[in-house]
């Protein structure tokens, strides 16, 4: 579910005329800070600023994509997963999600299990082959953490 709303969120902050289009069209922020107080317009124009505090536009957002319960930690969460599920190190993802502290990216190591697993299996499979040996265990079925079977 939480990939859906993440697709509706993109959608709506890349496309809405509302977050895209602004008087400050050099800004590459999404959420446009109006400046420093006390500027002048020649002055905001040199400095783009974005929003501090973004509570009201990121309310705004999460209506127009119709998901009221997102919070922006929910995303950030979900990028985390989906670089650790597409195999990427913990390290990296450490570095995307500017986490200062290794065990605080270590949580996301539960979501690599299976590529883990399969590396694993595919390199035994290659020494098995390189001796000219056939595994002689027997294959059962196991249950793995995402519900789908394996054979191992």
């Amino acid at each position: 579910m939480l990939e859906n709303n993440a697709q509706q969120l993109t959608h709506v902050v890349g496309h809405h005329s509302r977050f895209t289009e602004s008087k400050h069209y050099r800004n590459p922020y999404i959420l446009v800070g109006r400046g420093r107080r006390g500027a002048t317009a020649a002055e905001k124009a040199q400095t783009p600023t974005h929003l501090v505090n973004i509570s009201k536009p990121w309310g705004h957002v999460r209506q127009a994509a119709g998901v009221e319960d997102v919070r922006l930690h929910d995303l950030r969460r979900t990028v985390g997963s989906w670089l650790a599920q597409s195999g990427n190190s913990l390290h990296l993802i450490g570095r995307v999600l500017n986490h200062s502290n290794q065990s605080t990216t270590a949580i996301y190591a539960q979501f690599g299990e299976d590529s883990v697993r399969a590396a694993l299996e595919q390199h035994g499979a290659r020494i098995m082959g390189a001796a000219g040996v056939t595994p002689s265990a027997n294959v059962s079925e196991i249950q793995t953490t995402t519900k789908t079977r394996r054979t191992v």
